[in-house]
């Protein structure tokens, strides 16, 4: 692989990578935010008023579509110049990375190079794009330490997150830059959160881990991550010995029942249980019983009924129709916020489940105990549950919970590709819910 010089390889990637259909300034801006210091978005704005990008292949980039790992490597190795050849190899670009150091085997362990770009993953390969062989401290810390990368407006690292390919840009636009010589603005405020746990063991996502205040029951789960308070793992949930008694701690080591060589806890499958959880979530708590009609019916049954089985169609219009005859004689108006759905904390009890998170206001209801759709209102426990909790219109709470999965293709050794959302999952599920501080 040859490189090229430098100063021709800065102008090819700003007028042959950078910016995206008729990507405008503050468009951009928008774009590249939870990535980038937002003092300096405005600057590369200007420099990104390139109208098209075309690959070689002639596609073009989505602004607000995640980056995969392999197109982020392909964007990588163009805008350095690197000639890669298009051998037998399936990910020439990934390869080409692999040679020149930028990242660490260990880091991607399931090779799953069309999974979407994590910031932690994009930290872990910037900084070594931009100091290759030189000896690194944290992966975020240098990349924010470097002026890379930044955090949200209060200086959150967010280290999960999706990168989107303006993000994706904007990060590479960086590494050339300093590559130059140039001295890139630092977001201090990320800086002194990525100092804060530079030194902590990190899990999958990125995400510190935490040894100190440790929930009583802190031996059930892999681990206790610094971003959750104790709320989140000491939900009142007994992992009974007559279902499974998988606790979330030996999740972790489930072995597929059809190939005990196959560990069913993979990350890069993972995610896509906590994109549908999400989704799921967002849509039950985002309720405005005026609007409300069949189509808000649609990502629940996409994540429900993944395969549009008819038997479980036909259970899901009547019960979602149900709910929406009773939320417009409830008169229910329900604003969702912060969503989270936490990949390190998932048990079997029956069902396979996800810790969740997450906030909401109410602003209109006559019965609290209807705000959410419930599959099973009529089960004794989730009528229990309102006796003890009182939810206030106007103000915003913060619900921990539990949301069922279970298996819809039968005979896969229940690996994590064939899950769908419970049939009866419930947002509430064995909940805490109180004020939001």
């Amino acid at each position: 692989m040859e490189q090229t010089g430098f100063k021709k390889k800065l102008s090819l990637a700003m007028a042959s990578m950078l910016m995206i259909s008729a990507l405008g300034q503050a468009t951009y801006a928008e774009h590249a935010t939870n990535v980038a210091n937002v003092t300096s978005i405005s600057r590369e704005a200007e420099e990104a008023s390139v109208t098209s990008l075309p690959f070689k292949d002639n596609r073009l980039l989505n602004p607000d579509d995640p980056v995969t790992r392999d197109l982020f490597f392909q964007m990588l190795t163009e805008a350095l110049g690197l000639q890669v050849e298009q051998g037998t190899d399936s990910f020439p670009y990934v390869q080409a990375a692999e040679e020149q150091g930028w990242f660490e085997p260990k880091a991607f362990p399931y090779r799953g190079w069309e999974e979407p770009l994590r910031k932690h993953e994009l930290a872990h390969i910037a900084v070594r794009a931009l100091q290759s062989g030189e000896k690194l401290n944290d992966d975020m810390y240098d990349a924010v330490r470097l002026g890379l990368l930044g955090g949200t407006e209060d200086g959150q690292l967010e280290p999960a997150v999706k990168i989107t390919q303006a993000q994706a840009a904007l990060a590479i636009d960086r590494i050339l830059r300093a590559k130059q010589g140039e001295k890139l603005p630092v977001d201090r405020k990320a800086l002194k959160n990525a100092e804060k746990v530079k030194s902590a063991r990190k899990d999958s996502w990125g995400r510190a881990i935490r040894t100190t205040n440790l929930p009583k029951n802190h031996r059930q789960f892999p681990y206790i991550l610094e971003q959750w308070p104790n709320e989140m793992y000491n939900l009142n949930h007994d992992f009974k010995p007559y279902n499974t008694n998988i606790n979330p701690a030996k999740f972790t080591n489930l072995r597929s029942y059809a190939d005990k060589s196959i560990i069913v806890y993979n990350t890069d499958h993972l995610v896509n249980w906590v994109d549908d959880a999400e989704k799921y979530i967002s849509q039950i708590i985002n309720v405005d019983y005026n609007k409300l009609d069949n189509s808000w019916m649609g990502n629940i049954k996409e994540t429900v009924n993944p395969q549009n089985l008819e038997y479980i169609n036909n259970q899901l219009n009547d019960n979602l129709g149900a709910y929406i005859t009773s939320a417009k004689k409830n008169k229910v108006k329900v604003t969702g916020g912060i969503v989270k759905a936490e990949p390190s904390i998932m048990f079997i009890d029956g069902e396979t489940y996800i810790r969740i998170y997450f906030t909401f206001k109410a602003t209109s209801f006559t019965d609290q105990s209807k705000i959410f759709y419930d599959p099973a209102p009529r089960y004794r426990p989730h009528m229990d549950f309102f006796k003890s909790v009182n939810i206030k219109k106007n103000v915003e709470y913060e619900v921990f919970a539990n949301l069922g999965f279970v298996d819809r293709s039968y005979g896969s050794g229940g690996v994590l590709t064939s899950k769908a959302i419970s049939f009866y999952a419930y947002v509430l599920e064995d909940a805490i819910i109180r004020e939001k501080k």
